[in-house]
């Protein structure tokens, strides 16, 4: 996977896992949320598999 489509792979489904989980929040929807949540964990699992250089943050060092 090139690494362009991996990290917009990988903010696609952190977005899309946030907006599922916050709206089954707000619907009250016990359904949407734990999808909501599992998105966000794909999505990290994806990182890891496919070594995705996504920083959250800079180090300083």
């Amino acid at each position: 996977m090139s690494e362009i489509v991996g990290i917009i792979i990988f903010y696609i489904f952190i977005l899309l896992g946030l907006f599922v989980a916050i709206y089954g929040v707000l619907a009250v929807d016990y359904l949407l949320f734990p999808i909501g949540v599992f998105l966000i964990i794909i999505a990290f699992l994806l990182k890891l598999e496919f070594k995705v250089p996504v920083l959250f943050w800079k180090n300083d060092d």
